[in-house]
């Protein structure tokens, strides 16, 4: 049987050493007191779901077709151009009846913009997907819970900060989505804006 003297003494040698203690843990500090000079490549790369660790630098996933969840409810004016990236060349501007604003159709979707807040977002897909993709296509996680099931559309309700989600099926037995419409809120409805 060990000792605890010698239990002890085997702990602070392996500590001592100059190998990491459990494999995967890098041989620097983990809680330095300053941070590591050069991070200027890490400081710009894109967290997990494509957005940058730096809040002023944007930069769109590979996997992601149109950024709906990152343009949708920002400033029109601070997003024109991301928009214009990811949906190609405007091709019509109607203004909406009422206090709708005004819808901007692009090469590959359309956005409604009131005030100057991006409201609405409709984005036709590259090819019919399954609902768990096509959410991803449009920069949010895949949906996991209950859809309300209409002749041609799924429909999420009140999810992720959206007002509306809207799924355009193929076909009324088809599983498959062509189409997502996404609404951050209603214009007009009852405490619509957050």
């Amino acid at each position: 049987m060990t000792s605890p003297a010698a239990l002890l003494a085997a702990l602070l040698l392996a500590c001592s050493s100059g190998e990491p203690v459990l494999p995967g843990v890098p041989d620097e500090r983990l809680l330095s007191a300053s941070p590591p000079a050069e991070r200027t490549e890490d400081a710009e790369a894109p967290t997990r779901d494509g957005r940058s660790a730096n809040p002023d630098l944007y930069r769109k996933a590979a996997n992601v077709w149109v950024d709906v969840n990152h343009l949708a409810g920002k400033q029109w004016s601070d997003v024109r151009g991301q928009a214009a990236e990811q949906l190609g060349p405007i091709a019509e501007s109607v203004e909406l009846p009422g206090d709708n604003g005004t819808e901007l159709r692009f090469a590959r979707g359309a956005v409604r913009v009131v005030e100057d807040r991006v409201y609405m977002m409709r984005v036709p897909l590259p090819e019919p997907m399954r609902r768990g993709p096509a959410l991803e296509a449009i920069g949010m996680p895949p949906f996991t819970g209950g859809y309300m099931v209409m002749h041609r559309e799924y429909r999420l309700n009140n999810e992720r900060g959206f007002r509306r989600i809207r799924m355009r099926r193929l076909g009324p037995d088809s599983e498959l989505v062509t189409e997502i419409e996404s609404w951050r809120w209603i214009p007009g409805e009852h405490g619509n804006r957050r």
